[in-house]
């Protein structure tokens, strides 16, 4: 169709154009009207025909004249067209308001636009007003004008504030919202989310603050808010449809308008619509109103029974085809700060509801959702119990079905009994890991109660999923116990039983449970002090048999957390029980010495030094390697011998380490911990090598402070065979512990600061004793090669051990730098019988034999060692007694030594030598051989001295 600019043409062809119009509705007017749908598209196709004749006519005129012309002329033309479409203005006003309110009829903006302009005109211009009142009273003319102010088209929302001035002058009950919208056009039209503002502070009545009438008129605007709640939203009937159109009301309208009325109104609406249909036939829009009412009850606070009622509804169980999303929502709305406001009881009972949901709930998001809200609501105890309660009641004596590590699948013929037990899973799961529980040690009491009948199989778990979640939440009790400020240590004692757990260790193979059961053990010790003897070895042993030979990274976990808690508290029990004290941590090495064949190579030394520092290395690092020397020998020997004893299995035996292997560890064990460890373990080494039962002496079976390591290792028992390989390993090892690459050859160093020399006076004191424990030991060692041929028995073993022991003296010797030395060799001669006194001089004979340059401080220990090798010269006599001559001898090559290295330096002392030398060289009865070796040393002094002695020499 062509429209010309010429004015006349224009006036005559529009006429035309609506006379086409006219006479196609009559026609249509005359046909049956049976498919309303139909009718209602052509008449829409009808109307956006004339609306787009008008707008071009408008578009092509420059011509202000013309337009007004043509604006009365296509008027009047409406309204003749209009009036044969519609029957009457109600009609009219609800097909426009169609023509907004319904998406699904795609209207382009334009229409719309023109809509908005059309409407005020109609509504003020109509010469039937009270019917006009009627239309707005009752038709969704507001409603859908508030949508529009929140178009994302300014135009639009131009044009809807325009019609609100308009239709705003018309007595309704809008009026006064028409003209508070209106008073606030410039913001609503600016910005396209400021009308729920708006509306927030007209229905919430904010700007009623300073108003006299506020209570009136605050009872207005809600029944306002009421009456378009109940006429454009939820209806007033049984039968609530939510569409698109309600929807958007109360998520693009009143979005931020959170009143109780408004609550009320919804959640009525909500009943309802959960009564007349079924759960899975509940729509999108249904689940989206749902979401929506559960929302304005968390934000506007209503009373807690309204809000418990709803989420009661909302979290019900569900079908599996039925639509989550209403769940997911509200769980996601579920804060700390929401369940706060529940009372106890209704606390109680929503804890109910979210167990229930998460236990029959199949769907993956909504049980992690549960899980979410479970994890962050604050739980009592006494709700907790309640529920444990009930469930081991329901669970009692049901034997038939089983329960696996993952929830069964709920179907609709399973028993009451199984839907208990997955009931009771889900709230382990969740007290599992809680962390805000009031009173958790009231908790104790039924969890051990319900591992007991587990126990006793009143519960059947083939799996053992069960058991695992008890220990695991019993253990998850421990740890929020022990962070409370006052620890209920009575109450914890009274209600907490390890029995059952200590039982079930025993009789389960599941590593996984063994794991959380050992973990439960070690954080309980604490509380029980008392009992901690009895109970450690359980663990422990437990540990031995099935940790410690696992390479991963969680079971190693455990041991060091058990080794961190159960250690500490057992080394915590009082003085009179220390006796027990040691000897339980002396079988916690036990067990792990017997494990540590089994235990991954590269974790061996991680796991004993993480147990050594936890019992103390000074006391008990030594007794470790006793302990896996006497393993070693013990098992190797009864696997030659074929004998069997207890506890001790193939696998054992064929495990038990080499000597050599064993050495190394050992080794390996010293050099974890400090050079005073190091020397106090050699020192305990030869202390227990000393006291060790031998052929010649039965009556020397009782160690003292061995005794129970004695016991441990079974020193008793053991063959002869068995006890000659312990002891002579015994040697070896000490002779290894003091090999030249050992720590201990750089810990005696020069040092002025007063704590260094503190701290070097008091390891030359202890390595003074390891050198006299030596010496004794060679002693004893001589003793019995003298008994062995006084008696006619092989010598050869005691010869290893006198060579092996001259091998340890050796390397004592060269450890020790010679100002150290010099003040142990002092001190031995002055403080000791003469029992020690050749050895020592002998040692120090070797020592200085090596040469080296001397500072002017080892001048002067030379000189103190010379004066007590001279006392003892004067001192003693010679009747004969061959050691006496030996000591002699041995006196007279030291001094010898001393003059050759130090006489020069130190001449004016050394030359008063002489006389005493010949004096004694002079009495009777000396032997030949003495005075020969003394003969030597005046020779020596002479030599080394020359003319500082010529005034010296006997007359």
């Amino acid at each position: 169709m062509v429209v010309t600019h010429n004015n006349s043409d224009n006036n005559s062809v529009i006429p035309l154009l609506f006379a086409v119009l006219k006479q196609y509705i009559v026609t249509l007017s005359k046909l049956e009207k049976s498919d309303i749908k139909t009718w209602e598209k052509i008449r829409l196709d009808i109307f956006v025909t004339m609306v787009q004749i008008s707008s071009s006519m408008h578009l092509k005129s420059g011509s202000r004249e013309w337009l007004n012309s043509t604006n009365f002329l296509t008027s009047h033309l409406f309204k003749t067209l209009f009036e044969m479409l519609f029957d009457g203005n109600a009609s009219l006003v609800e097909f426009l308001t169609n023509i907004l309110k319904d998406e699904s009829l795609n209207v382009a903006h334009p229409i719309k636009l023109e809509v908005l302009h059309l409407l005020p005109v109609l509504l003020f211009t109509s010469p039937n007003q009270t019917s006009i009142v009627e239309i707005l009273n009752s038709s969704p003319v507001y409603p859908v004008l508030l949508i529009c102010c929140t178009s994302e088209d300014k135009q639009i929302r131009i044009a809807t504030m325009n019609c609100f001035r308009v239709i705003s002058s018309i007595q309704s009950c809008y009026s006064e919202l028409a003209v508070f919208l209106s008073t606030n056009s410039d913001e609503i039209v600016t910005d396209s989310q400021h009308l729920p503002q708006c509306l927030k502070s007209y229905l919430m009545c904010d700007d009623l603050a300073q108003n006299k009438k506020a209570a009136e008129m605050r009872k207005k605007r809600n029944s306002l808010l009421q009456k378009i709640l109940e006429n454009h939203v939820i209806g007033t009937g049984k039968n609530i449809q939510i569409g698109d159109f309600e929807l958007s009301i109360l998520n693009k309208c009143f979005c931020e308008v959170n009143t109780e009325k408004m609550f009320d109104a919804l959640n009525e609406a909500v009943c309802l619509l959960l009564q007349q249909k079924q759960d899975s036939s509940l729509s999108s829009n249904d689940h989206q109103f749902l979401t929506i009412v559960v929302k304005k009850a968390v934000t506007c606070k209503v009373s807690s029974e309204k809000l418990l009622s709803l989420f009661s509804k909302t979290l019900k169980p569900l079908g599996e085809d039925a639509n989550f999303s209403t769940q997911c929502a509200t769980l996601g709305l579920i804060t700390k700060k929401q369940f706060l406001r529940l009372n106890e009881t209704e606390r109680n009972e929503m804890f109910t509801i979210l167990l229930s949901l998460k236990a029959e709930s199949q769907v993956a998001e909504v049980s992690s959702k549960v899980s979410k809200v479970l994890k962050i609501i604050p739980l009592h105890a006494e709700h907790i119990n309640e529920q444990l309660l009930k469930c081991r009641k329901n669970m009692s004596g049901a034997k038939t079905s089983s329960v696996t590590a993952k929830k069964p699948k709920l179907n609709t013929d399973i028993s009451d009994k199984t839907v208990n037990r997955v009931f009771l899973l889900s709230l382990l799961e969740t007290l599992q890991h809680k962390k805000q529980i009031a009173q958790p040690q009231k908790l104790f009491a039924p969890l051990c109660a319900l591992l007991s009948d587990y126990i006793v199989n009143e519960i059947s778990d083939p799996s053992e999923y069960l058991a695992q979640l008890i220990i695991g939440c019993l253990l998850n009790l421990v740890k929020r116990v022990k962070s409370l400020d006052k620890i209920p240590t009575t109450d914890i004692q009274k209600s907490l039983q390890l029995e059952p757990v200590v039982h079930f260790i025993q009789q389960t193979e599941n590593s996984l449970v063994h794991r959380e059961a050992i973990l439960l053990l070690a954080e309980s010790v604490q509380f029980f002090p008392d009992k901690i003897v009895h109970t450690i070895m359980s663990i422990f042993t437990f540990m031995g048999s099935s940790l410690l030979r696992r390479d991963d990274s969680y079971s190693f976990q455990v041991i060091s957390q058990t080794i961190q808690s159960v250690v500490p508290a057992l080394m915590s029990i009082k003085v009179s029980s220390g006796r027990h004290q040691q000897n339980a941590v002396e079988q916690i090495l036990q067990v792990f010495v017997d494990a540590l064949p089994h235990i991954p190579a590269h974790r061996r030394l991680t796991v004993l030094k993480e147990l050594l520092n936890a019992v103390g290395p000074e006391k008990y690092a030594w007794q470790t390697m006793a302990l896996l020397l006497g393993q070693r020998f013990t098992k190797s020997e009864s696997k030659k011998s074929g004998q069997s004893q207890a506890g001790l299995n193939e696998n054992d035996v064929k495990s038990a380490f080499l000597l050599e292997e064993i050495v190394e560890i050992c080794q390996s064990i010293t050099q974890l911990f400090s050079v005073d460890v190091q020397i106090n373990s050699v020192k305990l080494i030869l202390e227990f090598a000393m006291i060790l039962p031998d052929e010649f002496d039965k009556n020397k079976k009782q160690g003292g402070m061995f005794k129970s390591l004695q016991d441990l290792i079974n020193v008793e028992k053991m063959s002869l065979v068995q006890l000659c390989n312990f002891r002579l390993g015994l040697f070896v090892l000490i002779s290894h512990l003091l090999s030249l690459s050992n720590p201990i050859s750089k810990a005696f160093t020069d040092s002025t600061d007063e704590e260094s020399v503190l701290l070097m006076t008091s390891r030359m004191e202890n390595f003074q004793h390891v050198l006299l424990k030596a010496l004794q030991l060679d002693q004893q060692v001589c003793i019995m090669r003298k008994q062995s041929v006084a008696m006619k028995r092989s010598e050869k073993y005691y010869d290893v051990l006198s060579s092996k022991m001259v091998e340890i003296l050796d390397k004592i010797n060269q450890l020790l730098p010679t100002g150290t030395m010099l003040l142990i060799v002092s001190r031995l001669l002055e403080m000791h019988s003469n029992d020690v006194h050749l050895k020592v001089i002998q040692i120090f004979t070797k020592h200085i034999s090596y040469g080296f340059k001397l500072s002017e401080t080892e001048v002067n220990l030379f000189e103190k060692v010379a004066t007590h090798l001279v006392r003892l010269v004067a001192e003693q006599s010679d009747n004969g007694d061959e050691a006496m001559v030996s000591r002699h001898k041995a006196v007279a090559v030291a001094l010898t030594r001393i003059v050759k290295v130090c006489g020069m330096a130190n001449s004016s002392y050394f030359v008063g030598l002489i006389p005493v030398l010949c004096d004694f060289i002079s009495q009777k009865g000396i032997e030949p051989e003495v005075i020969s070796s003394f003969l030597e040393c005046v020779s020596e002094v002479i030599t080394t001295l020359k003319a500082h002695c010529i005034l010296h020499l006997p007359k």
